[in-house]
């Protein structure tokens, strides 16, 4: 034997029965791998790339008219105030719109040490209230009682 043959002639796939003819399916082979290269790149790229590409307009009008795709997102910042949109659209087209306002927080009031605001202190009960009136000298009003002038 010269050498190792996995096939026999016999056994290779149709069209493949010399050497050129393989040569030519390899080429033909690496051109379908080649055209499939950039959609893969750009699929990856999509995916990894989580950036925001803000789109400047001129109020909200601006931002309304502003068209995006099927299936797309458009982000959109406000040159003449403190706001954004967000302006989407499903896979049929049809849009959705949001508009939020920035507000600047101080780093302080975001820690988690921060306390809860407790709304009993801030409110006085009925009982209370008529409680106080009458620490006052004023008579609280009964229930359907009319004030006489």
């Amino acid at each position: 034997m010269n050498g190792y043959m996995p096939y026999s002639p016999g056994m290779l796939p149709a069209g493949l029965n010399n050497p050129a003819d393989i040569q030519n399916r390899i080429q033909q082979l690496q051109q379908m791998q080649q055209q499939f290269q950039p959609a893969q790149q750009m699929q990856q790229q999509s995916i990894s790339q989580q950036n925001v590409n803000w789109i400047q307009v001129a109020g909200i009008e601006g931002a309304k008219s502003q068209i995006v795709q099927p299936g797309g997102t458009a982000w959109m910042m406000d040159n003449n105030g403190p706001f954004f949109y967000v302006k989407s659209a499903d896979a049929m087209g049809t849009a959705t719109f949001k508009a939020f306002r920035f507000e600047e927080v101080s780093p302080e009031s975001m820690t988690s040490s921060q306390k809860e605001i407790n709304y009993d202190n801030r409110y006085v009960t009925r009982e209370e209230f008529q409680e106080l009136l009458s620490k006052l000298g004023e008579q609280p009003e009964q229930k359907g009682e009319l004030l006489h002038e």
